[in-house]
């Protein structure tokens, strides 16, 4: 897993994609990915409320964005 500016890519990966060719790599949106992480988290703890490190992503998402990265 890598990051490429605000994309978050998986590579080196091998299953079979909906057209049945094989997918080696993904890529999602840094915001999104952040997103699902939280709400995957929040629901696995039933508390709600995202975990520490979920804000510090959050926080490096608007530092970048404030920058133009």
């Amino acid at each position: 897993m890598g990051l490429r500016g605000e994309t978050v890519v998986w590579s080196d990966l091998m299953y079979p994609g909906l057209d049945g060719r094989v997918v080696v790599e993904a890529r999602f949106h840094l915001e999104q990915y952040v997103g699902e992480i939280e709400r995957a988290l929040a629901e696995h703890d039933g508390t709600g409320t995202p975990p520490e490190p979920v804000e510090q992503a959050r926080a490096v998402v608007a530092v970048r964005r404030a920058k133009g990265a």
